[in-house]
């Protein structure tokens, strides 16, 4: 019946539903052989392979010895002021006539300003160079095509990233462009051993990807493990770092977080020092750190730039804070709605009279104010950042007061949910703060049902479900998993540089001295 009203209303309006069948194909014959000598030719195959895209620009130029060039380049990814000043003039100026193949190459040489030029043979260098940023010079005679790097168009100038904020140290952070944030690496580790290895991803995106590493710290193992990964990535679609890092996963079904994501140059400096591999991507400001662990997520920057022991206490009270993030409202269901007789009985008999005024039950009050808390979270997110966590404070105060005041919550409740929220803000990641909610919703569910018994249920199945995951075969809970309790009091401490004088050895690198290491 609901299909005859909306024929009866798309009958009135003239609308159709379009066929499956009725498709039409692009027929575009795109050649990705080798260029001709004929200019004409080449100029004709390159428009058509770009078909209608106006900005794709030709710049016909006839020089003073009456000889015939053409540029190609695409609006916005090259700086038009200098082709114009260096390139072109440079060209208009010649008298010369070049018959062969040998002095179009000598002619070339002499009137291209530029020692970056790549000489490609095919169209399809040559549609790739074009997408890249490249100008295409193409003479007349000649089956060659070069291209010349005079990149430009609108960049992001650096400033301090939004997402990880910092006390002390740099302040500048990765940008969309890729050759801004490796140089950006480069000024930190100005090392011969510092590998930037190139490759194009996303059969029709064509995103530019790099990792970077240290040959002689990195696991190479692990080094050819990511290249072959990346390899076997068949998607035509790659906007940013983070859709690889989801393709290349060991588990990608995990609520967990496997793989790192900053947007700190310093902070990837430090980790590729430490062994990992970096992986970036243009048009994305994220690098993404491999291997990760578990205890990554309570690291920040900031530790390495305070006191050792001011950065102890601060890893301390992240940890306290993931806890209260995932454990408080749990915990209060359990104790105050199934094991009610594990409190003293000053705290039994308030909990209990309290309940009396409230007309719903435990559970449903608690999911009540975890999704009110929910919205004002994602409400803070997406409203404008002057004024979005103002409204996220100012909206928890009235709702929850206004709650407690018409008799819809209880006030122990609303302070356990404030504490929950309040420990989630100290968790520095938030791929880590996405799955704690999660775990949070489970252990709610469990804790209700089975109290204190379903959380531990809960907890057991996710420490092992945490046991079995590895991070491209790093144990994903090391260094717990290791032997010796000194590397995982070093991993949750932060130890004084004078003492750390050894690298993480469960990331499996070659060089784990930090002292006396060679050039």
């Amino acid at each position: 019946m609901l299909r005859d009203l909306l024929n009866i209303i798309r009958s009135e309006h003239n609308q159709k539903d379009l066929p499956a069948s009725d498709i039409q194909y692009d027929r575009t014959d795109i050649d990705y052989g080798s260029l001709s000598s004929s200019l004409t030719r080449n100029m004709e195959k390159i428009k058509t392979a770009f078909g209608k895209s106006s900005d794709l620009y030709e710049r016909k130029i006839t020089t003073a010895g009456n000889y015939k060039i053409t540029l190609f380049f695409i609006d916005g990814l090259v700086n038009e002021t200098d082709i114009s000043a260096f390139l072109i003039n440079s060209l208009l100026k010649s008298t010369e006539q070049p018959r062969n193949d040998q002095s179009i190459e000598f002619f070339s040489k002499q009137m291209i300003p530029s020692t970056n030029v790549i000489v490609s043979h095919t169209f399809k260098d040559v549609y790739l160079n074009l997408l890249d940023g490249f100008v295409i010079v193409l003479f007349e005679g000649s089956k060659k095509a070069y291209a010349l790097n005079f990149s430009g168009g609108e960049k992001r100038s650096l400033e301090d990233s939004k997402l990880e904020k910092n006390l002390r140290g740099p302040r500048d952070a990765f940008v969309e462009d890729l050759r801004t944030n490796t140089s950006l690496i480069r000024r930190r580790i100005k090392n011969l051993n510092l590998q930037i290895e190139n490759m194009t991803l996303g059969s029709r995106s064509g995103t530019g990807v790099c990792i970077a590493y240290l040959r002689d710290i990195a696991n190479l193992k692990i080094v050819e493990e990511l290249q072959n990964r990346l390899l076997q990535i068949n998607f035509d679609n790659i906007q940013d770092s983070t859709y690889i890092a989801h393709l290349i996963e060991d588990n990608p079904f995990s609520i967990f977080p496997l793989l790192l994501k900053t947007e700190k140059p310093d902070k990837v400096a430090s980790n590729l020092l430490e062994g990992k591999i970096v992986l970036l991507s243009d048009n994305s400001p994220t690098a993404v750190l491999i291997p990760t662990v578990f205890g990554d997520y309570f690291h920040i920057q900031d530790d390495y730039y305070d006191y050792f022991y001011i950065a102890s206490i601060s890893r301390m009270i992240r940890i306290l804070g993931a806890f209260l993030a995932t454990l408080a409202t749990p915990l209060y269901i359990a104790l105050t709605a199934i094991n009610l007789d594990m409190l003293p009985v000053k705290l039994a008999l308030p909990f209990s009279q309290i309940r009396y005024v409230i007309p719903f039950p435990l559970v449903v009050e608690v999911i009540i104010m975890e999704i009110t808390l929910e919205l004002l979270r994602e409400a803070g997110l997406r409203i404008p950042s002057p004024i979005g966590p103002a409204i996220s404070i100012v909206g928890g105060l009235v709702i929850g007061q206004t709650a407690v005041n018409a008799g819809f919550t209880s006030p122990f409740l609303t302070i356990v949910v404030a504490l929950s929220a309040i420990g989630s803000f100290a968790i520095p990641y938030a791929d880590l703060v996405s799955t704690f909610r999660i775990v949070k919703g489970l252990l709610i569910i469990f804790s209700s049902l089975f109290g204190i018994f379903g959380i531990g249920a809960v907890i057991t199945i996710l420490i092992i479900h945490m046991c079995s995951l590895t991070c491209f075969g790093i144990p994903y809970l090391a260094p717990f998993s290791e032997k010796g309790i000194l590397i995982s009091i070093k991993d949750v401490l932060r130890i004084p540089f004078k003492l750390s004088k050894k690298r993480h050895s469960y990331y499996r690198i070659q060089d784990e001295s930090k002292v006396n290491s060679h050039e």
